[in-house]
């Protein structure tokens, strides 16, 4: 094989970024999480924290006691479809890589193709998998869009307003010590154990905030070894653009601090981050979140002629959908198909929190 080969095979063999899961790699599948139903009803528990009430004697009548609260929901889940077309005529020319002086192999290059273009498509439902993460760990509802940027699905799942506060004096204000940003996160973190009986144990910073305390003098001083060692940075890259950047205790919550740069392209063409640079996630780690895909079922079997080309149920590790491929009239063009209704369900709602920190 000589240097041009291989430099055109490194070239071909070259994997495209891959998609962030950092955050919907929170929400777990489970066996009921691949379903055929159009709609999906689960329920959204909340539970409190009540003692056990004495009555005055054995004589006395039983007290009767609510069990734990839940918000029944029923809805239809979001709607992905998405093709590409591959032109045959395309694939008679040689791929990168291939040896020039071999003879087409029309159908594997078509192959190939279609092997990548079912990739990028399961990329992009990643990504938007990614996106319901982040909107729900922000805001506790989600706004999806379609292709012309108009919004086609929301859905509230009514978390407690006291989860998500906005600081009343912007954390970049000269004003704003170490010592109130912390009491806005154990504020918040003492809301979530009041919700939801569980004990937050996350910080995801956005940019902006975590830039802020690492400045901050006091926040310094907090880390420092002589101060009880009620904590430490010590960066680290961990998974999907996800960096452990420590631990801090603070009051009776022991958080990792983490950071997270996965980014989207937006309608606009405009890159986004999926945390806001100005606000800090104050989350449960163990709590339940799940992720379901609902399948799209065919109403005839795909053409026999297509029969090399990946068709029918796709079912992975945290991934599921529907696939399969079509040939025009003119036998031209093959058609990718790709259909799944992903959902993210946050069930355990009110475990996480967020804070606006009001930096510019």
């Amino acid at each position: 094989m000589n240097l041009a080969t291989k430099l055109m095979l490194a070239f071909y063999n070259e994997q495209r970024v891959p998609a962030p899961s950092f955050l919907s790699d929170m929400f777990k599948m489970t066996p009921r999480s691949i379903h055929r139903s159009e709609k999906v009803t689960f329920d959204v528990m909340r539970h409190g924290e009540k003692m056990a009430p004495i009555v005055k004697s054995v004589d006395s009548g039983y007290v009767a006691i609510s069990l734990d609260k839940a918000v029944n929901k029923e809805i239809t889940p979001p709607v992905v479809k998405m093709k590409f077309p591959i032109n045959l005529m395309d694939t008679q020319q040689r791929a990168l890589g291939a040896n020039p002086f071999a003879q087409t192999n029309e159908l594997r290059h078509a192959t190939q193709r279609f092997t990548s273009g079912m990739m990028e498509l399961g990329t992009q439902v990643t990504r938007l998998m990614e996106y319901q993460a982040a909107q729900l760990f922000q805001t506790g509802k989600l706004s999806l869009d379609d292709e012309d940027g108009d919004e086609a699905f929301t859905l509230d799942f009514l978390p407690k307003p006291a989860l998500y506060p906005t600081a009343a004096t912007a954390w970049d204000d000269a004003s704003v010590k170490w010592k109130d940003k912390k009491a806005l996160i154990n504020a918040t973190a003492k809301e979530i154990r009041k919700a939801s009986g569980t004990s937050p144990d996350a910080l995801i910073f956005g940019e902006k905030a975590f830039i802020n305390i690492i400045n901050d003098a006091d926040f310094r001083e907090d880390l420092n070894a002589r101060n009880l060692n009620i904590g430490s940075l010590t960066p680290r890259m961990s998974r999907d653009s996800g960096t452990f950047q420590g631990f801090i205790a603070i009051d009776n919550y022991n958080y990792e601090i983490w950071t997270y740069n996965g980014m989207y392209e937006d309608k606009n063409g405009v890159y986004q981050e999926y945390i806001h640079p100005s606000k800090v996630v104050v989350l449960s780690t163990n709590a339940r979140r799940e992720k379901t895909f609902g399948m799209i079922p065919k109403v005839v079997a795909d053409d026999p002629r297509l029969s090399g080309f990946i068709s029918g149920s796709v079912k992975l590790d945290g991934f599921a959908a529907t696939t399969g491929a079509v040939i025009d009239q003119d036998n031209e063009n093959i058609h990718g198909k790709l259909a799944t209704r992903p959902l993210l369900i946050p069930v355990a709602i009110d475990t996480h929190g967020c804070i606006d920190t009001g930096i510019a």
